[in-house]
């Protein structure tokens, strides 16, 4: 019996045993009111009942909130998290960098390098240009953003990117490519870094273009690397040509005209204390004007390395010769071809060298020298300046001196020498530049 029914029939009893006598009537009256009291007391059992299960299972849900809702997690690689309800991990990196010069000689202002080295333009010393001293300049052009993901395939591990800086004044596209790495090999389409390129064994610059003997170029290509084990790394790539012959950049712009994309290959072997690696590469340039047209074949070698000489010490060596290569050589940027008659594609030597300290685990230093030859005069019309010889030098120091955050300091300097003039009677130009510059960059 429940309590209520318990209640009803106890207030019957009570009632019955209070009154002194009751007619007939009266007490089948009372019973019928009983009736009723105890159908709605059973209602109320009923509506309890079902206000219990209500409960239950609102409870049961609760618990179960853990089990099937998706929170945010770590991902698979640092600095990455899990999207909900995918096994894919995103990531966002970049930061904000501003950087300060000072020129002291051969300011190339009027020549397109407003405050990156572009030793390929200093001013010579037969113009205004190179008399040009003590302009400053401070930028955040150099300020990045970044986005990654990884995601494991039934073919390997899918990892993406795309980052972009301001350099030219907005947003422009760096890197935007895919790659699937599996035991098989790797598979990457987009653009990144040349596969002509030796990245690891580039010294470190304040100077966001760097060492101009090196090379260093990104481009839009389709590269297959097949892992060797104990042999290393082969890659196999197809990139984008870019024809700069005359000094007009193609293929937009006539003269020039691209009908091949350039072949790369590249063996890159690690070791514990290092790497080694040799790249070749072949390509073709076209060029047709009014008068002229042309087409000669490119080709280009090289050779890298760094070396853990100290768990403080690491040295760096790049050697690049090759014909027509000058847009993978940003010091040999400006003499890749000449069209006179027919196309004439330039040679070049060009060779980095650089060391690096860790003084501690928050101070480094770099040193880096480096020089390009041009061993071809094709224009030799009066007046002209085409270089022969172009050289380098870079020392810096940098300081991470709270966390994400950096500060570098360095001085750099270059020299470039054209071949003669002949309407000048054989001289040989030189322009010289000379600075200080700094950096600041918090990371994200």
């Amino acid at each position: 019996m429940t309590n209520a029914n318990f209640i009803a029939l106890a207030l019957g009893a009570t009632l019955l045993a209070s009154a002194p006598a009751f007619a007939a009537d009266d007490v089948a009256e009372l019973k019928k009111q009983m009736q009723a009291l105890m159908k709605q007391n059973a209602e109320l059992a009923n509506k309890l009942q079902d206000m219990e299960k209500q409960i239950k299972t609102i409870d049961a849900n609760v618990g179960a909130v853990p089990k099937t809702f998706k929170v945010v997690t770590a991902g698979d690689e640092e600095g990455t998290i899990k999207l909900p309800g995918s096994e894919t991990s995103i990531g966002i990196y970049g930061f904000i960098h501003v950087d300060a010069y000072k020129d002291f000689k051969g300011n190339p202002e009027q020549n397109g390098g407003d405050w990156a080295a572009d030793i390929g333009k200093q001013p010579l010393n037969n113009g205004v240009d190179d008399q040009r001293k003590g302009k400053s300049n401070l930028t955040a052009r150099v300020s990045r953003i970044g986005f990654k993901t990884y995601t494991p395939t039934e073919m390997g591990i899918l990892r993406t990117k795309l980052e972009g800086d301001f350099v030219p004044g907005r947003l422009r596209v760096r890197h935007a490519y895919g790659e699937i790495d599996g035991d098989w090999g790797k598979l990457l389409g987009g653009q990144t870094w040349s596969t002509f390129m030796n990245l690891d064994a580039m010294p470190e610059t304040v100077d966001f273009n760097g060492h101009g003997s090196a090379a260093f170029v990104r481009q839009a290509m389709v590269r297959y690397t097949a892992k060797l084990g104990n042999y290393g790394e082969l890659d196999f790539s197809i990139e984008n040509p870019e024809n700069l012959a005359d000094g007009t950049l193609g293929p937009q712009n006539s003269p020039n005209i691209n009908t091949r994309p350039d072949l790369i290959a590249k063996w890159t072997k690690t070791f514990s204390r290092g790497f080694i690696s040799a790249q070749a590469l072949t390509g073709q340039l076209k060029a047709r004007s009014a008068t002229d047209s042309g087409t000669v074949s490119t080709w280009g070698f090289g050779l890298g390395g760094a070396w853990k000489i100290t768990d403080k010490d690491n040295l760096m060596l790049q050697l690049t010769t090759g014909k027509g290569i000058g847009r993978y050589i940003p010091a040999a940027y400006y003499q890749q071809a000449y069209l006179d008659g027919n196309l004439k594609a330039y040679s070049s030597n060009s060779w980095v060298a650089g060391w690096s300290h860790a003084w501690s685990d928050t101070v480094r230093s770099n040193l880096a020298y480096g020089q390009t030859t041009i061993r071809d005069e094709f224009d030799k019309t009066g007046g002209t300046e085409e270089s022969r010889r172009l050289s380098e030098g870079f020392a810096n120091v940098f300081w991470a001196f709270a966390k994400n955050t950096e500060l570098g300091l360095e001085y750099n300097w270059g020299t470039r020498t054209t071949y003669g003039d002949d309407s000048a009677g054989g001289i040989k130009y030189k322009g010289k530049r000379s600075r200080v510059q700094a950096s600041l960059q918090y990371n994200f």
